[in-house]
């Protein structure tokens, strides 16, 4: 008989076997076995658990060639030598062959069952082989997944990086992403080693964010503190001192023509980051005009109290600030100055006010039609946008969203005296779809969020002409937190308020 053994272990960086190493006397299915063995099982030795599936799946073969072989004088076997760790598959084989000597049908009919089995076993352990790649690819990902949001929690629990509640809670749902992800990698029969000492993994990190949470509901007060002072420490080191460009143009206004079509947002500039994360700020392009209005209400919904300041640079050094005590609390983020007044939403209802600053009292206070409120058809935002007050060169706007328009964005034109709406568009625009809307020239323009440094002004439309388009001009949120935008007619520039930063943008129309 002659004997050929074929060898592998586990150190070898592809499996070692060759159809040359068959002898050629060997039938075909024999020889078939060889080549499935060699296209299906070479693979890299980091693959570990997909190895030792397929060293499983060629003592299965070995099993069904040890049956099927010995009728026609072939001896198949398989051994596994603990001391070198190889597996070794050992055909043995009549030295010749005689023609004379007749093969029944009923063994060809096994050599042809032998060589199906073949078939079928190579292609499931090529399934098997892909099934593990993936979820050796998964593990790798979960693996460097959990390092970085170990890597950030231990910052953040050894003093170097100071976070925010809405901070931890991502941190959480990236947890939570994990999670599901193990579990998936649990359900696919992946080893319950791998899995067991990951969720050991997720389990610890759980437990110190638990701890990180709980100690910031201790010192809230003391860790926002904190944080605003970072911030400042930042925006003056990004920002000496304002630039005169900022103040130059109030005495002579913008020199473009705004009702041109809006093709480009400059990169913000930041003039402070020393206010509450939530808020609004703005100018009078008419009245007062080098006054700087500031509207914050840190508990993310409503305030009774404005502040304005006698120029950008007194805003800037936080200096000189005079407080208007306004005679209801105004309600979200949506107030504006225009003509000597401030207008606003009042708490807790569908109400717009006028303010006039002149005679320091609320003139007129009416329901605005059918308007949502109360975070019923917010901006994406949220933070009680239902109801946006805005100016630009034609006068006094709102956009809102009622029952009857189904949660689409609606535009109104207002009465800058009696808040009267004279004349109403209804957009084909979700309102729960834009980060933020501002108007210039009559024309709507919403950004598509308000959390990204990738996001577009992706909409606009124009009341003149009932045109609606989609656009894609690139906008920053640089803070990652924009709750207002206003336009100003005069210096035909945006302001944001971003995350507690104050932010100026500005608008290129097409000449």
């Amino acid at each position: 008989m002659q004997r050929r053994s074929l060898t592998h272990a586990p150190d070898d960086p592809y499996f070692p076997l060759k159809e040359s190493d068959v002898p050629s006397k060997f039938p075909s299915g024999v020889k078939k076995l060889a080549r499935s063995i060699n296209s299906k099982m070479s693979f890299r030795k980091d693959t570990q658990g997909s190895y030792w599936l397929g060293i499983v799946v060629l003592f299965s073969i070995i099993s069904v060639a040890r049956s099927q072989g010995t009728d026609v004088g072939f001896t198949v076997s398989g051994t596994h030598n603990n001391f070198t760790n190889e597996c070794v598959c050992t055909v043995e084989a009549p030295e010749t062959l005689q023609c004379s000597k007749v093969v029944n049908s009923a063994t060809l009919n096994r050599i042809t069952v032998l060589q199906s089995q073949v078939s079928a076993l190579s292609i499931s352990v090529n399934a098997q082989v892909t099934l593990s790649v993936s979820q050796t690819l998964s593990i790798e990902e979960l693996t460097a997944r959990m390092a970085t949001t170990i890597e950030t929690l231990e910052r953040i629990d050894s003093g170097v990086l100071i976070v925010s509640r809405p901070e931890l809670v991502q941190i959480r749902n990236e947890i939570a992403d994990m999670e599901q992800l193990l579990a998936a990698l649990q359900s696919n029969h992946t080893s319950s080693v791998v899995v067991n000492a990951l969720k050991a993994e997720i389990d610890n990190v759980t437990i110190l964010l638990d701890e990180l949470e709980l100690a910031e509901n201790a010192d809230t007060s003391d860790l926002l503190a904190q944080i605003k002072n970072l911030r400042a420490k930042v925006d003056e080191c990004q920002n000496q001192e304002v630039p005169s460009s900022l103040y130059d143009l109030w005495e002579e206004g913008g020199t473009q023509d705004s009702c041109a079509n809006l093709v480009g947002v400059s990169l913000p500039y930041t003039v402070t980051g020393l206010r509450s994360i939530y808020g609004a700020w703005f100018r009078d392009p008419i009245k007062f005009q080098r006054r700087v209005y500031s509207f914050e209400f840190p508990n993310g919904r409503h305030n009774q109290y404005v502040s304005f300041y006698d120029s950008l640079k007194d805003y800037h050094d936080n200096a000189g600030a005079t407080s208007i005590r306004l005679p209801d609390s105004a309600q979200g983020a949506g107030m504006i100055a225009f003509n000597g007044s401030i207008y606003y939403n009042v708490y807790n209802s569908r109400n717009i006010a006028r303010y006039e600053l002149i005679s320091n009292q609320r003139v007129v206070t009416v329901p605005l039609d059918t308007a949502n409120y109360n975070n019923e058809r917010p901006y994406r935002s949220a933070q009680y946008s239902d109801i946006d007050l805005l100016a630009d060169e034609l006068g006094l706007w709102v956009i809102y969203s009622n029952v009857a328009a189904n949660g689409f964005i609606l535009i109104s034109k207002l009465d800058q005296l009696t808040l009267e709406i004279l004349e109403t568009w209804q957009t084909n625009y979700p309102k729960s779809a834009a980060g933020n809307c501002f108007i210039a020239c009559g024309v709507v323009y919403c950004t598509n969020g308000f959390d990204s440094h990738i996001n577009k002004i992706n909409y606009r439309f124009d009341t003149k002409t009932e045109e609606e388009a989609f656009l894609n001009i690139p906008f920053d949120n640089k803070f990652l937190k924009t709750y207002s935008l206003n336009y100003n007619a005069r210096d035909q520039k945006l302001y944001g308020w971003d995350n507690g930063h104050q932010m100026i943008y500005d608008l290129i129309f097409s000449a």
